[in-house]
């Protein structure tokens, strides 16, 4: 989980410290045309996870994403960075 998770941030700060408010990732995420109950089922499955302490469940969990999937809580941790950088 630490490699990924760290790969995740490192890929979420650069893009929050650029402000570029008009990122590719957002842009494939909204011509991917996915539901808002998908979004929210994995945005909610993410932050359970993310209070999970067993590794392994984590890292299985992530591995099995899609890069669909991937690119969405990218983009999630990339908007939720700016929001509290903005406050």
């Amino acid at each position: 989980m630490d490699k990924q998770i760290a790969e995740l941030n490192l890929n979420c700060l650069t893009a929050i410290k650029a402000h570029d408010k008009k990122l590719d990732i957002f842009t494939q995420i909204d011509n991917a045309n996915i539901s808002a109950e998908t979004l929210i089922n994995l945005l909610a499955h993410y932050q359970s996870m993310s209070e999970n302490d067993d590794d392994e469940k984590v890292d299985a969990w992530i591995d099995n994403l899609t890069e669909l999937e991937r690119k969405i809580l990218q983009a999630f941790e990339i908007s939720r960075g700016r929001f509290e950088n903005s406050h």
